[in-house]
């Protein structure tokens, strides 16, 4: 009984010594977030927040560096205006990720929260810069099963990975 449980523990302990790195996450979520972004032309309806009749196509373009940079650059236009705000912001200093439905894109999201004021943020359109504390990542989930929770699974895994260890 003793070598069956002895055995156990030992399979346990050895599957959590085979985790994958800091640096394996970060090019999984790298490759996947350059894999499935919209493209440059695409892009999809979202009723406007400031004009409560009109509708604004948005596209939402990620790039994602093997070091946990995030780079995001959003554009959305009306037909008469245009905006396009670029976000960077460093996964070190991400806190917590969540997935909602943006009911009014009809889109999901998985929200990535950071340190507050972690993320910066500037508007090509009029020169305005400023600080946030989290980004939606808009990705084309439907190409792999169960995308979505995999990169959600991989965003905690990394958060997990920042947590010093006690050795005592």
């Amino acid at each position: 009984m003793k070598k069956i449980l002895l055995l156990l523990v030992f399979i346990f302990v050895a599957r959590d010594l085979y985790a994958q790195t800091r640096q394996e996450t970060l090019k999984w979520i790298s490759d996947k977030i350059n894999a499935y972004n919209y493209k440059d032309d695409d892009f999809f309806d979202c009723p406007s927040p400031e004009l409560p009749n009109s509708t604004f196509l948005w596209n939402h373009k990620y790039t994602c560096d093997t070091a946990g940079e995030i780079f995001s650059t959003q554009t959305y236009s009306d037909g008469n205006i245009s905006s396009v705000t670029t976000f960077t912001v460093d996964l070190r200093d991400l806190t917590n990720v969540e997935i909602q439905q943006d009911e009014k894109c009809n889109k999901s999201v998985i929200y990535l929260v950071f340190k507050p004021n972690a993320v910066s943020w500037r508007s090509k359109s009029d020169n305005k810069i400023g600080k946030a504390n989290s980004i939606g990542l808009y990705l084309v989930w439907d190409f792999e099963d169960d995308l979505q929770n995999r990169m959600i699974k991989a965003f905690k895994h990394l958060i997990a990975l920042q947590i010093p260890k006690e050795t005592f």
